[in-house]
Formats: C-alpha cells, structure tokens, sequence
C-alpha cells in the first residue's frame, strides 16, 4: 500500500499477546506511517509472518504467549537476515536489568509504555538508521 505522496509504505510486524496495548502500537505506527502486515501473540507465529513475507521492522512487546520477550528479539536476530532486521521493544519493564537483557538480545530500541507518538517516532527512526549501517558494514565484509 503506497503512502499519500506515493511512496511505499514501510512494513511492520507487532508481536504482543495483549490485544489493547498490540492496537495501540498499530495505531501508532499507521501514524508513522507504516503497514502492519501482521500482528502475532507468539514469537513462533512472528518467525512463521517473517518466513511468509518481507518486512521492514518488527515491534516486540512483552507478552508474548510462549516465550519472553528477550527470547523473541534474540530468534528474530538469529532468523536468515534477522541481523539486519531492527527489532524494537516496546514494554512497561523501566529496570536496568530488562534494558540491558533485550539490547544484549539484539533489540535496536526500547521504548517504555506509555509512550508518546514522538518518542516512538523517535526510536524507529534510530533502529531503521541502525540497520542500514548494519547492512551496510555486512557489504564491505
């Protein structure tokens, strides 16, 4: 779906098991704007959305139906081009230890609920940023 000014809409996928705070990140997002080409409770239906389709970031929250919410950024790291793909979490959990366990994980960006339109706005532009230096460090190797 191309964008008002006609360009195409960047992809996103929401993983988060908790219906309200999963439409509010879409609506945040359509804001951005993205396409949400699936919304997924488990981590395991998230591989399965990124085996059936391209997508450009990918939003985790913290609750997820089988897995946490690190274990999830750390299978989409490990996925065919999950080193490139910008993860971001998006969660209640403010303490050190969570913040350090997701970026260890791989995560590109943290952002904690509630969040304003423009502090998410914020961290995707940085973990999209991030995954094209990425990409392109991958290139020159």
């Amino acid at each position: 779906m191309p964008s008002s000014n006609g360009t195409p809409l960047l992809r996103a996928l929401v993983v988060n098991a908790v219906r309200e705070q999963a439409e509010t990140d879409i609506a945040a997002l359509r804001d951005v704007p993205f396409e949400v080409t699936a919304v997924c409770a488990t981590c395991a239906e998230a591989v399965e959305a990124l085996a059936e389709g391209e997508c450009d970031l990918v939003v985790v929250g913290d609750s997820l139906r089988d897995v946490s919410m690190k274990e999830c950024i750390h299978t989409l790291k490990q996925l065919p081009g999950g080193k490139e793909l910008p993860v971001v979490a998006v969660t209640g959990q403010d303490d050190r230890d969570a913040v350090l366990d997701a970026i260890g994980a791989g995560c590109s960006g943290y952002v904690l609920r509630p969040y304003s339109q423009e502090t998410l706005e914020e961290h995707l532009k940085k973990a999209l940023n991030l995954s094209g230096f990425i990409a392109a460090e991958q290139e020159q190797l």
